[in-house]
């Protein structure tokens, strides 16, 4: 087996494959998504819990060869979603932009999910890639690590301000996990969470949960007055909704278990540079192309906004439950995050997640109603 990381093709797109024995990843050369992170050779077979969107991806650049074909969406949407994978990166912006940010170029979540990534170094066990956001004036810079001995990939990203002024910035990680790992009869989603708010904004299909209201995890309020558990998927389709959740521990995690195919997906990160979780479910309600009424994710959004949308309208708005929805960057400079994601084996008797932890670059899961799992990792800095 070589573990290299090597250049390689996912669903005829480019991109940079790490394999192992038991662990394979891929990341895009077009919006530098993570379109996998598979566990090889179960019993079930391989397993990618990331979503593999049910139509054909281009690359990013591609896009305005298909402008008036009916194969994608228009704008702000359509670029960004004919070329998703798994878990894409907003920056420098979340949600839909303003009408005068869309006369000029700019598409849903930013530029990054749909900027071209160069290669700056590959090694075993280590790929680095980067990427320019002209219209933001500024650089995103990614390390990804991974172990020969476990499932597990570290991120660091490094992002530059290369402007001459301080500059506010909208940064979501945006992993989406997808069937067959995504069922509404076995999948059990966990995070810790303080308070959370139902999306008040129209999402352009049918909802469950009644807009704009305030609830505890896990107990959104339905349309109806009754409560929806929301460790598990929404169902019954179609059906499309948002809620946004501060996050109450440090570090911060979320973790998604299918008790059918005996596997888990761990993120974990620090809470102080992504203090939001932003669930979106999309269950069959997109009928218009490339969706076709197929589509079924949920989003298990990380980032330092509560719900996104035109940055002037979130800066306006400024904290939600007492908390920043965006980061200023100082002028000429940059900040780091670093994240973690890693595949574990579950029972089948399993009924979630009870805690999760890291020290000295070792992840523990606490399952409930099964065994304590312990990761080999990396080292994940919390600041106090």
């Amino acid at each position: 087996m070589n573990e290299n990381w090597q250049s390689s093709k996912y669903r005829n797109r480019i991109g940079w494959t790490y394999t192992s024995n038991s662990f394979r990843t891929t990341i895009l050369q077009g919006g530098g998504h993570i379109a996998e992170l598979t566990m090889l050779n179960t019993k079930h077979g391989d397993i990618n819990p990331l979503w593999s969107v049910p139509w054909d991806t281009i690359e990013p650049q591609d896009y305005h060869k298909y402008a008036g074909s009916g194969k994608y969406e228009d704008p702000p949407f359509g670029q960004v979603h004919a070329s998703i994978m798994g878990h894409n990166i907003c920056l420098d912006g979340f949600g839909v932009p303003s009408k005068s940010e869309q006369e000029n170029g700019l598409g849903i979540h930013g530029e990054a999910p749909v900027a071209i990534w160069n290669q700056i170094n590959a090694q075993r066990n280590y790929l680095e890639v980067e990427a320019e956001l002209p219209k933001a004036n500024m650089s995103i810079n990614r390390k990804i690590s991974t172990r020969p001995d476990a499932p597990v990939i570290q991120v660091i990203e490094k992002i530059s301000n290369k402007n001459a002024f301080d500059y506010p910035t909208i940064h979501v990680q945006h992993p989406t996990i997808g069937p067959p790992f995504l069922d509404t009869k076995y999948s059990i989603i966990d995070l810790p969470s303080s308070q959370s708010i139902v999306c008040p904004d129209d999402l352009g299909g049918p909802r469950l949960l009644k807009p704009g209201i305030h609830f505890k995890w896990p107990n959104a309020p339905l349309e109806n007055g009754n409560i929806f558990n929301l460790r598990y998927p929404l169902n019954p389709s179609p059906v499309i909704d948002l809620t946004t959740h501060l996050l109450s521990e440090n570090p911060a995690w979320f973790t998604v278990i299918n008790t059918k195919l005996n596997l888990g997906l761990v993120y974990i990160w620090d809470q102080k540079d992504f203090p939001w979780l932003i669930m979106w479910d999309e269950n069959k309600s997109r009928k218009l192309p490339p969706w076709n009424g197929k589509g079924h994710t949920r989003g298990m959004e990380f980032g330092n906004t509560a719900f996104g949308g035109p940055k002037k309208e979130v800066l306006k708005q400024g904290k939600v439950l007492n908390t920043p929805t965006y980061r200023w960057v100082d002028a000429k400079s940059s900040y780091q995050v670093v994240f973690l994601a890693a595949l574990f084996s579950v029972p089948s008797t399993t009924t979630g997640t009870e805690y999760c932890a890291i020290e000295d670059n070792i992840i523990s899961i606490k399952l409930i109603n099964g065994p304590q799992i312990k990761i080999p990792a990396f080292e994940l800095d919390i600041k106090n």
